[in-house]
């Protein structure tokens, strides 16, 4: 008799056991596959200069200006000498982006006349420059994605009060325009 209460006891907890894995397996259920799919966005910026003049505060100017590509030449200043010419600046991202002129001496050797030198972008005189001062930059503007032909007006000019240590020095500047996300706010 234990025999058989015994087997049934563990008939009954097989039994029971079968139901409960029979009933989870038997639950109804659905899945679906959501694909994402995800790109990167391109900040990308062209900049090209144009529409060099050559220009004095005393009158006819004495220095010349030369400009083959993007490479601008500045020969023989005098004081009161200045040249102006655009770069125009065309957003190729595909999102907005923040810009600024950037204007460095590619050598610490020509900082010299660099520092004697008078760099205006749009009308605002550049005053901000890094620790070793060799570098101008411009405020930071915007330019919604594709668009183009923002152009920036920059003078670089031997002031006139510039006296005699600036003589027979030489000096060899890059510009640049500087581009981040538009979202991004940069430092100052």
């Amino acid at each position: 008799m234990k025999t058989k209460v015994l087997l049934s006891s563990i008939l009954t907890i097989v039994l029971c056991l079968s139901l409960i894995t029979g009933s989870t397996l038997a639950l109804f259920r659905s899945e679906k596959e959501v694909n994402v799919a995800v790109n990167s966005a391109t900040v990308k910026v062209e900049a090209v200069v144009s529409d060099l003049t050559v220009g004095s505060t005393l009158g006819t100017p004495i220095g010349t200006a030369d400009l083959v590509g993007n490479t601008l030449t500045l020969i023989n200043l005098v004081p009161g000498d200045y040249a102006t010419f655009y770069i125009n600046i065309d957003n190729q991202s595909n999102v907005a982006i923040n810009f600024r002129t950037v204007i460095s001496v590619a050598s610490e050797a020509d900082t010299d006349l660099f520092s004697g030198l008078v760099f205006t972008v749009d009308g605002v005189v550049l005053n901000t420059v890094d620790e070793e001062g060799n570098l101008l930059v411009a405020d930071w503007a915007t330019l919604a994605a594709g668009e183009g032909d923002k152009t920036v007006a920059v003078t670089v000019s031997l002031p006139e009060t510039a006296g005699n240590e600036y003589q027979n020095k030489n000096c060899t500047i890059t510009y640049y325009v500087e581009a981040v996300q538009g979202n991004y706010t940069p430092a100052a």
